[in-house]
């Protein structure tokens, strides 16, 4: 009978955890390796927890057995295989329809008889009740060390953890302490943006984090300096579930000052005033090089104006003029006019288009071909490679280097099929041609946010100096000579085509998906 062999542990951390995976092979090979009728066909290793259902290589390894590929499991026992009633009754399910017709376990007897399953089923409901008294007790433990003003997990940056079960479970850093609070102190100033902050603190002032087993000894990111100061634990207080435990530590700031860090970083619990935002504020660039801002003004008619000018402050003067908003939109719609097609040209390029795609379709079916069968051989050079390891003729070291190598293939493999898609190939060209021909079309009809949206896809490094907006046309769009404009239209096409910044062209396609979406919901409203 053929066997899967199927261990498992619920974590990477040694420390924690009944038997190894190693250990548990050992075991089930000393108990079953030598037997004649018991053919293991694959081993399949999991580090995930049993507590809930949805191990994919558990499901897997099910699934395979539901096609014929095997007919037993051996296990070092049947907590193993499932510590929650979903994945037992799955397996009881497969015992029932005789499609698992064995299970084997280097410390349980099993047989498959109507007592054997009603055994089996007491131990997987005993795997699962032992698992939810050990979470009850767990997080009732925890929830003890807040009440009594102690962080059960690990400490943030600044503090250690000590011994767990001592009166002073927490203390701080000597290295980070001095350091996390002079954090505080620059960031209560308001001089700092947390960039900044985060630059001092690992260029001048040499923070890392705690060097531990596994990770470690690096700088904080970004994001872990946010977190950092919006962490009240900093402050002497524990935060869990939305509740707020006074903690025992020594604390780095007041409450007080925490409040005002939020009030900075314009958190909800302590928002700043709402601003109001305009469509084209972080577009463009002044001639200084300063950005360009925008403010309201009502004269004493009443009638509204908005006008963008560099955002100059007392200590920066800027000599350009205020420019007002309908001024600018109409320089942008001449910028957008000339990198478009005129009406008479609109039925040519869609054609081109359709043409394209179809001289473009059998290349690909030629390439794709090839690559279908390179990922055919890395498949099946990686089933035998697993049937290798299984029968111990190569090293657990060897085969995780060769799988790693056969692995980085398949997925190169893949990214080449996906770019060899037609739809994904063609799509820029037809993307680049909507927009040469439509795209004067949506400016007139759509608002500041598609306006914006348009000028961004089809522009690149808009600058207003003396009042004027200068725009270049975005790879691989031009300005048109209206006496040329199928040759360049044809240029733009062949750009698109051949082009290798994928990030550009994906830029282009969202932007026509986008738009598209727009003006055909606008159309699906008015009709209605």
């Amino acid at each position: 009978m053929l066997y899967f062999q199927y261990i498992r542990k619920s974590t990477d951390d040694k420390d924690h955890q009944a038997l190894s995976l190693e250990t548990q092979q050992r075991e089930n090979m000393r108990r079953f390796g030598d037997q004649a009728d018991i053919q293991i066909v694959a081993t399949i290793e999991e580090k995930r927890s049993a507590k809930y259902p949805g191990r994919p290589e558990f499901n897997n390894m099910l699934d395979r057995i539901e096609r014929g590929e095997a007919e037993g499991i051996v296990a070092w026992q049947p907590n193993r295989l499932a510590r929650n009633a979903v994945d037992g009754g799955r397996i009881m399910h497969l015992l029932d329809t005789g499609k698992l017709k064995d299970l084997k376990f280097a410390n349980y007897m099993f047989e498959d008889n109507p007592q054997g399953k009603f055994m089996l089923g007491i131990a997987f409901a005993n795997s699962k009740y032992e698992v939810d008294t050990l979470s009850r007790n767990v997080k009732g433990g925890n929830q003890t060390k807040r009440e009594n003003g102690w962080l059960p997990n690990k400490a943030p940056v600044g503090y250690l953890n000590v011994d767990r079960k001592g009166p002073i479970p927490i203390i701080p850093d000597p290295d980070r302490f001095p350091i996390v609070r002079r954090l505080w102190e620059y960031a209560l100033t308001g001089a700092y943006t947390i960039p900044q902050l985060l630059d001092i603190a690992t260029n001048e002032w040499g923070l890392r984090t705690k060097k531990c087993r596994k990770i470690g000894g690096r700088p904080l990111s970004l994001s872990a300096t946010y977190k950092l100061f919006q962490n009240p634990f900093y402050a002497g207080l524990i935060r869990h579930a939305g509740k707020d435990y006074p903690g025992k530590h020594p604390a780095m700031i007041t409450l007080t000052d925490f409040a005002a860090v939020q009030r900075m970083l314009g958190r909800d619990d302590a928002p700043r005033p709402v601003r109001r935002t305009w469509d084209y504020t972080g577009l463009m660039k002044c001639s200084c090089g300063r950005s360009i801002t925008a403010e309201g003004k009502t004269n004493r008619f009443g009638s509204q104006y908005v006008y963008y000018h560099c955002s100059r402050n007392v200590t920066n003067t800027c000599s350009e003029p205020y420019v007002e908003m309908k001024g600018l939109e109409s320089q942008m719609r001449d910028f957008i006019e000339s990198v478009t097609l005129s009406p008479k040209r609109h039925a040519w390029a869609l054609r081109k288009g359709s043409r394209s795609a179809a001289e473009t379709a059998k290349t690909i079916a030629v390439q794709r071909a090839a690559l279908e069968r390179a990922r055919n051989e890395n498949e099946l050079a990686l089933k035998n490679l697993r049937y290798l390891r299984t029968h111990e003729q190569i090293t657990e070291s060897e085969f995780l280097s060769d799988r790693k190598e056969l692995v980085r293939e398949q997925l190169r493999v893949d990214q080449e099929l996906g770019r060899l898609s037609p739809e994904r190939v063609i799509e820029p060209e037809r993307a680049v041609i909507l927009l040469n021909v439509r795209g004067l079309s949506w400016f007139d009809k759509g608002d500041g946010s598609t306006r914006r949206l348009l000028l961004n896809t089809m522009g690149s490094n808009p600058v207003l100096a003396g009042g004027k907006l200068n725009i270049d046309a975005a790879f691989p769009f031009r300005r048109y000579d209206r006496d040329h404009e199928i040759s360049d239209l044809c240029t733009e096409v062949t750009d698109a085509r051949t082009v290798t910044d994928s990030e550009r062209l994906a830029q282009i396609v969202h932007a026509v998906r986008e738009l598209a979406k727009r003006f055909e919901e606008k159309a699906h409203g008015e009709a209605a």
